[in-house]
């Protein structure tokens, strides 16, 4: 009967099934880490096991790899191979759920970098706006240190390994924004300052102004209609009175319809005012009616519980004494 190899580091036992879950082949290099492991030998143990990761990056082996890692030591790229294990692809099951050991794993990577911050020597992300009253910056950067990329807000801090480290940090679209050499000694919490600009508020238009409760195109239409109607009568009535007055003028002058030449501009000014009146009438009627209909039309649309109202008319009239316009609604 075979035996299972189980291996056991920190809080986590890992055993050599587990890592072939879904019957993935596993690099070599995966037994040589268990036997170098049975012997004590971390050392060893890591070398092989990055050699394995380099080969097949999944997140079982980041985790092993990490646990090594704290047990040579070497922080930094522990916590480095515990951010693999984070940001990598959570795999589901057949019920489309996550499954429970990838969701166990990446709690303990994440419990692991806590404590790991606790002890270690530390690279913070101090992100400040530019200007007169700097304040923290609200967005997303990269930071990649010696190669390892992490995705940081202000404030958040990452472990590294004591001594000299490259560090570049990243904006929006992969906009270098500093870059530097860093030494670092052990248990330090050294801040990595940058500074950003402001991000631009666009202020967004104004929306256009509500219409005014009762009112509509059709009514402003209307009312406008209504008023060049009202004008055009108005004129119609002056002239027509005008008209009037000269040919009683014209009655004193002439004697059995004949009529002296010094009456001739009488009659022509006579005329002239009898038919500008009658155009006057004429148009102001019509933009008169034009306007009433308008209102009721765009009345009746408003409220259409309403029974639609006659169409209104109006009309001008012209008699040997008077001058006026009727019309109903």
């Amino acid at each position: 009967m075979a035996l299972a190899i189980a291996v056991c580091l920190g809080t986590l036992c890992l055993p050599a099934t587990a890592l072939a879950k879904g019957k993935e082949a596993l690099p070599p290099e995966v037994a040589k880490a268990d036997r170098a492991e049975k012997k004590g030998d971390w050392n060893g143990a890591r070398t092989a096991l990055l050699a394995a990761y380099e080969k097949k990056k999944i997140p079982l082996l980041a985790f092993r790899l990490a646990q090594v890692d704290e047990k040579v030591g070497a922080l930094g790229q522990a916590f480095a191979h515990y951010d693999d294990v984070l940001q990598g692809e959570l795999p589901t099951g057949a019920d489309g759920k996550p499954d429970p050991e990838a969701v166990t794993l990446r709690d303990k990577a994440r419990t692991a970098q806590f404590r790991l911050q606790a002890t270690g020597a530390k690279l913070r992300l101090v992100a400040r706006t530019a200007g007169k009253n700097p304040q923290p910056a609200n967005q997303r950067f990269s930071m990649v240190v010696d190669g390892h990329r992490y995705v940081l807000h202000d404030g958040d801090a990452i472990v590294v390994d004591p001594g000299l480290r490259t560090v570049k940090v990243y904006g929006a679209d992969e906009v270098l924004i500093q870059g530097d050499d860093i030494s670092i000694a052990n248990g330090d919490d050294h801040p990595v300052k940058i500074t950003v600009a402001e991000a631009q508020v666009v202020p967004e238009a104004p929306p256009p102004p509500a219409p005014k409760a009762g009112t509509s195109t059709g009514k402003v239409l209307g009312y406008s209609a209504l008023g060049l109607g009202a004008a055009g009568l108005g004129t119609g009535i002056v002239f027509g009175v005008l008209s009037k007055g000269t040919r009683n003028d014209l009655s004193n002058m002439c004697v059995a319809n004949q009529c002296p030449e010094s009456a001739r501009s009488t009659y022509s000014k006579g005329t002239t005012q009898a038919t500008v009146s009658t155009i006057a009438f004429v148009a102001g009627g019509l933009f008169a009616a034009t306007g009433a209909l308008l209102l009721v039309t765009s009345s009746s649309s408003a409220s259409e519980a309403r029974p639609a109202p006659r169409a209104g008319h109006v009309h001008p009239y012209v008699t040997p004494n008077s001058v006026g316009f009727q019309g109903a609604f």
